[in-house]
């Protein structure tokens, strides 16, 4: 033991020598203790550049004052404070790259007690310094068994404070005078900052606690780095790329990638779609190539105490590429609503055995490997001026493998093929190279003239139960359904006609081939007595599995779910020679459905809002496109031929043309003012109208081939709450980008708008008749009015005027209208329906 003690103190001594002393504060600084009060002590910190290869190394004695020693407790905080006060950062167990901050300690406290208490950590909540109750410095409890050289000094590597500097330190005493009868004062003496190799500060950091998997038929093959932090932007998402080497393949298991995230806050404070990551250039999503759930031991989703929808959230957003992220203080701390699953704390394990880079033994037991393999996390939390610095925290990343078998028993959910079961073949009809077959049962079947490519098709519409709903049924094999429920079929020329009859609605289909497409159109007619709501689901199958790219979803290859694709409301699917592309053209389908791989060899579109008026009827029409080869634009290109679309339509450029203006192209900008919203809101007319036109000129004069266009929020309108009488019970905006887009108000503040605003007609509503409003976008005294464009109501007849103010007054060569389609977004968000009228 002396001849180790001999060998740690050279060490230190050399690290002493090494420093390059900055500042030194020989005298003891006394903070007092108050009750239930904090108190502190703030010690300059001048301006520095920390030179390359070396760290900012902060060190001083501190202890509460006490006739003998007695104990310890976390009792001193340390804060820094820019010089120009916007900035206070909480100097605590982590620097900003996640390495421990305390030096030359280990890793906790070690004292012959008996308890617990015998080993603590040092830092309390990693923001508290464990500090001793004793006479002096040099004094310390016998009770103390490690470390003991150090006495009662610390040394904490603060290089990522230095960035901020000029400023002050402070030294927080968090000790509660009540708690004792005698005076117990918190002491901080040699204070000294300094430089150090940071080679000399790697030797005495102590390292993270790394917590990796362990268990039967789990073996670790990479370790990365403890932690790592991510920094959050402001209005900016960031990322951190991460290198490791090519994993050796074991035939028969998985590659599974594990880590620990959250997005670190004070306490714990709900969650959201934050973390999104790549493995060589390719999204890390929900389902791998094969179509399995890529996250494991989770379930299917996240269940809270919350209400209504948001009690259950996928563990993946919409986009299928995005996993959700909690706030919280700790990697060990969830928040208490999360009612199921909490094992597994704030820990993922994604497989991801399809997109990582391999290593192989080739011939003559050769190492092959496919190189080194680039893993990409981004934040896409922003702060938005509004939030705390929440910044990303991954732990504990590592690889692990473990057999097929055992990793197919913690998925989400096992690969769902729905099997083809052909009926016998009743009606036939051939557009381009597929043939279609219609079966007896009502189900269609689309071949290839091969043979090679088989895709069918099933139908559920459903009907009202005791229990809840239930479908009637049209597929190849059977149709079940409600009782009575029975399609018949029959063909006249080139017509083939489906139709089955439920309790409430009639079903008539017909299909026919028009150049080389066939159309289909779905007549439902509401033979009811009362409104009736049907929810309906087309499904397109093929024989096999689905792999990820061999769908597209609205164009999109590698998602797996989309709605409010208006634009491009397609599902396509690819077979080994020929593919089957299906677009939406009825404006139900276009503007609401929910486009969806909906099984391993299943893609579906889908409709659960459409409503029917007593008497009425209505057809859904859907183009089912035939392509000679397995390609999406063989499919695109050919649909827009058949629809005339076949033309190009060009778009606006990003900041002012920027490239495109200085070389005299041909270019469309706009120019980035907003007509009465936003960047001119209260603004007059004549003030609008003088720099708009002032702007494009200027923009002519550079090139006189540009084409400026005005801008015009579609479906927000700003409302001076000062000028509306009793306005001040409106919800407060703030600053801009701070409050609630598709925030819902009170009956009695819905009231004030319809009555002292002109746009009752064109205001969205919800269920209980309450206005949808957004202060996120406004900033005080303003709020903006979410209203909807229908033909004839306040908003349509205003916009009308503007564009013709626009466009012949002004001179501008068009318009630029953001959502102009106000189907650009999911159906259930503030911005889209109005329940006070037929809408969606």
């Amino acid at each position: 033991m002396k001849a180790q003690w001999t060998i740690l103190s050279i060490f230190f001594a050399a690290f002493a020598l090494s420093a390059q002393i900055i500042t030194e504060h020989h005298e003891s600084v006394e903070i007092k203790s108050l009750v239930r009060k904090k108190s502190s002590y703030r010690h300059p910190l001048p301006a520095l550049k920390v030179p390359d290869g070396k760290k900012l190394i902060l060190s001083f004695d501190a202890y509460l004052k006490t006739p003998v020693p007695s104990g310890w407790g976390g009792y001193l905080e340390l804060r820094f404070h820019s010089g120009n006060g916007k900035k206070t950062i909480q100097i605590g167990k982590f620097d900003a790259e996640g390495n421990l901050r305390l030096l030359k300690r280990g890793k906790n406290q070690l004292s012959t007690l008996k308890t617990k208490d015998a080993v603590r950590p040092w830092w309390q909540d990693e923001k508290a310094l464990l500090t001793r109750f004793t006479p002096s410095a040099d004094k310390l409890d016998r009770r103390i068994i490690s470390s003991r050289q150090e006495l009662n000094r610390y040394t904490l590597d603060i290089t990522d404070i230095a960035q901020y500097a000029p400023g002050e330190l402070e030294f927080v005493n968090r000790f509660d005078a009540s708690k004792s009868q005698n005076a117990i004062n918190m002491r901080i003496e040699k204070i000294k900052l300094e430089y150090l190799p940071e080679k000399e500060v790697k030797k005495v950091r102590p390292e993270n606690d790394f917590k990796a998997e362990s268990g039967k038929n789990v073996s670790i093959v990479w370790k990365g780095p403890q932690r790592t932090i991510i920094k959050t932007g402001n209005f900016e998402y960031t990322h951190c790329t991460l290198k490791f080497p090519a994993i050796r393949f074991r035939k028969g298991y998985k590659t599974i990638l594990v880590f620990d995230i959250y997005l670190k806050s004070i306490s714990t404070g709900g969650w959201n779609y934050y973390a999104k990551l790549s493995l060589n250039g390719q999204p890390v999503g929900s389902y791998s190539s094969d179509g399995n759930h890529r996250l494991l031991r989770r379930g299917p989703a996240q269940f809270s105490t919350l209400k209504g929808e948001e009690a259950r959230r996928n563990w993946w957003s919409n986009d299928n590429q995005t996993l959700l992220v909690r706030f919280t203080p700790r990697v060990d701390v969830i928040d208490p609503r999360i009612t199921a699953p909490k094992a597994e704390l704030n820990r993922y394990f994604l497989d991801i055995s399809d997109l990582c880079r391999m290593e192989v033994v080739g011939v003559d037991d050769r190492l092959e490997s496919a190189g080194d393999n680039l893993l990409r996390f981004t934040n896409r939390f922003c702060r938005k001026n509004v939030y705390p610095p929440w910044n990303m925290v991954i732990e504990n990343l590592h690889i692990i493998q473990m057999p097929e078998e055992d990793v197919d028993k913690i998925r989400a959910g096992k690969i769902l093929i729905i099997p083809f079961a052909p009926g016998k073949k009743v009606a036939e009809l051939t557009a381009g190279n597929m043939i279609c077959q219609v079966t007896e049962t009502g189900g269609s079947i689309f071949r290839s003239r091969s043979g090679k490519d088989v895709y069918f098709t099933e139908t559920a519409l459903s009907y009202p139960h005791r229990s809840g709903i239930k479908f009637n049924r049209i597929a190849t094999d059977k149709s079940p359904g409600i009782s009575g429920w029975k399609p018949e079929v029959s063909q006249k020329e080139n017509t083939i006609s489906v139709s089955a009859k439920s309790a409430n609605y009639r079903f008539t289909r017909t299909i026919k081939s028009d150049k080389g497409i066939f159309i289909i159109d779905d007549k439902i007619e509401n033979t009811s007595k009362a409104d009736t709501g049907i929810r309906s689901e087309f499904h397109y199958l093929r024989e096999k599995n689905l792999n990820i790219n061999e769908f597209r979803i609205a164009g999109v290859p590698g998602t797996f779910s989309d709605t409010a694709i208006a634009s491009n409301p397609t599902l396509f699917i690819k077979g080994e020679e020929s593919a089957l592309g299906v677009m939406c053209l009825d404006d139900v389908f276009r503007i609401q459905m929910q486009a969806e791989r909906t099984a391993s060899n299943r893609i579906s579109a889908i409709d659960a809002t459409f409503g029917l008026g007593v008497g009425k009827s209505y057809t859904f029409t859907r183009l089912v496109v035939p392509a000679d080869k397995p390609d999406y634009f063989a499919f695109i290109n050919k649909l827009r031929r058949h629809l005339g679309l076949n033309l190009t339509i060009r778009g606006i450029q990003t900041e002012l043309g920027g490239f495109a203006i200085e070389n005299n192209q041909e270019v469309i900008v706009n120019t980035g003012i907003w007509y009465n919203y936003h960047t001119s809101a209260g603004m007059t007319k004549e003030e609008h109208a003088r720099i708009i036109t002032q702007k494009r000129n200027e923009l002519r004069k550079k090139n006189p081939h540009v084409k400026v266009l005005s801008m015009i929020e579609t479906n927000l309108v700003p409302i001076d709450k000062r000028k509306i009488p009793g306005g001040e019970i409106l919800p407060s905006c703030r600053k801009c980008l701070s409050g609630v887009y598709g925030a819902v108000l009170t009956a009695e503040q819905t009231k004030l708008l319809t009555q002292h605003t002109p746009y009752k007609d064109s205001m969205l509503f919800d269920a209980k008749g309450c206005a949808y409003v957004d202060t996120y976008y406004a900033a005080d005294p303003y709020i903006n009015l979410l209203v909807r464009t229908d033909v004839g109501n306040t908003r349509y007849k205003e916009l009308e005027k503007d564009i013709v103010w626009m466009l012949d007054d002004l001179g501008m060569d068009g318009i630029y209208f953001d959502q102009f389609n106000q189907a650009s977004s999911g159906i259930n968000r503030g911005d889209r329906c109005s329940f006070d009228c037929w809408d969606g």
